[in-house]
């Protein structure tokens, strides 16, 4: 089974208790770090690559990574900034919105300097988000280990995964992601991250798609909520229908979704290199995104992220 190294930032999620709202609780959290506790979850090999505080939220969450079985030897430590923390709060029907105290904060403080190329050595599946891209010098990071990724022919993932508050005045987020999504051979977006890319236009989705698709992409992803995935392959695309489930907090659903992708991907021992021809099998995606959508879906119904995050033996429980 193939590995997983997720890189980026890990953070304090500071959840809204819903029956208290003026109380918030802490919880490890942090988009590819919940995708590397997910994989892990499903019992795959999973690394992080990223940079921690020197304080006591950098060792919780350094202590949890480790509790999930996450391998940390990649993970940095720095004393000129503090962890990252987002304020979660939550709508009657479990939607969120964010509040970021960032920057400054030690996951941007990540360098080049601190990739270590070992490991891409054996090859694992390479993970990332456009969180890293917000702020130097994790900007530069984020793009040197993808080039050690490409270097590796790594499969690699790209869960856009915008947040709008983490970038400064002025930056072009939608040039920076639109750049790297050619270089990713399995994208991930919401639906509003689609619109917000491809715009309005009457051509907009499939100029959008056929952008990513000048590149080594071969799966696009779009998830809405409770509404229909939509898988765009080179050749095709589809439609498919996530379960129900009631929805508690849906703080790690698309990460989970990513996660689970990832892990039956991984299960199958897919390379970058065949991806396009398992691709080819409609019945094989209906199966991977099922998976992926029943991870995601599952996720929903638990507070938190690393907590909420499903195990086979969860999967397979009775509905």
């Amino acid at each position: 089974m193939k590995n997983l190294l997720s890189f980026g930032e890990a953070l304090i999620d500071l959840l809204q208790d819903p029956a208290k709202p003026g109380l918030y609780h802490r919880n490890a959290g942090g988009a590819p770090a919940n995708v590397a506790v997910g994989f892990a979850q499903l019992g795959g090999k999973a690394a992080f690559m990223g940079m921690l505080g020197r304080d006591a939220f950098g060792d919780f969450l350094h202590a949890q990574l480790e509790h999930f079985r996450v391998d940390t030897h990649h993970v940095r430590r720095t004393a000129s900034a503090n962890t990252a923390l987002a304020v979660v709060s939550l709508d009657p029907q479990g939607e969120r919105s964010f509040g970021f105290y960032r920057p400054p904060s030690a996951d941007l403080l990540f360098a080049p300097g601190d990739i270590d190329p070992a490991a891409f050595a054996e090859r694992p599946y390479f993970h990332f988000c456009s969180n890293s891209l917000t702020h130097e010098p994790l900007r530069s990071a984020t793009l040197a280990a993808l080039a050690q990724a490409e270097a590796h022919q790594c499969l690699v993932s790209f869960d856009v995964n915008w947040r709008p508050a983490l970038w400064s005045e002025g930056a072009d987020a939608h040039a920076e992601v639109m750049a790297l999504l050619p270089r990713a051979h399995v994208l991930k977006f919401s639906a509003q991250e689609w619109a917000w890319l491809g715009g309005t236009g009457t051509n907009a989705s499939g100029a959008l798609a056929q952008h990513c698709f000048t590149g080594v992409t071969e799966l696009l992803l779009v998830t809405d909520g409770a509404a229909p995935i939509r898988s765009i392959g080179r050749r095709h695309g589809a439609s498919h229908t996530p379960p129900a489930c009631e929805v508690v907090d849906s703080t790690a659903a698309g990460d989970a979704f990513v996660a689970g992708l990832l892990c039956q991907l991984a299960h199958d021992e897919v390379e970058a290199d065949v991806l396009h021809i398992c691709l080819q099998d409609a019945a094989w995606l209906a199966e991977l995104v099922a998976f992926a959508a029943r991870c995601g879906a599952l996720a929903c119904t638990r507070y938190g992220a690393f907590d909420a995050l499903p195990t086979r033996a969860r999967l397979d429980q009775p509905d």
